[in-house]
């Protein structure tokens, strides 16, 4: 009876142990990534960097409109600048409010969907 009380005080520890390094591990990425984003944005304000170069976590999207976006290969700004709403809305599990989070975080930086539509290739060396 003893043995059996030890034992499941010990996994009850390697449970809380488990929990505690997961949440440990996800602050770590979230410091390295917020780290990241800080050096890019005194790049950018010291005109270092083009905006339109920029990588889609730059605008600090939640992972819904994240990932869908980087799925297809919109990897960075100008890749969301060069294409229609519509292209955007067709997108697997993006939809009204995923849309209007990308309009919103990029109108915090002066720039809207579509915008250079017909630019697709700019930034693309030959």
């Amino acid at each position: 009876m003893i043995e059996r009380k030890r034992i499941n005080k010990i996994i009850e520890l390697a449970k809380e142990i488990e929990i505690k390094s997961r949440r440990l591990i996800r602050e770590c990425k979230e410091i390295e990534v917020f780290n990241y984003l800080s050096k890019l944005r005194k790049k950018v304000k010291n005109k270092e960097v083009d905006l339109y170069d920029l990588p889609i976590q730059a605008l600090n999207l939640s992972a819904r409109p994240f990932n869908s976006l980087w799925a297809v290969g919109k990897r960075r700004i100008i890749d969301i600048l060069t294409c229609s709403e519509r292209d955007i809305c067709v997108l697997r599990d993006i939809g009204k409010v995923s849309i209007k989070e990308i309009k919103e975080k990029l109108a915090k930086v002066n720039l809207r969907i579509g915008m250079l539509k017909n630019n697709r290739n700019r930034g693309v060396k030959k």
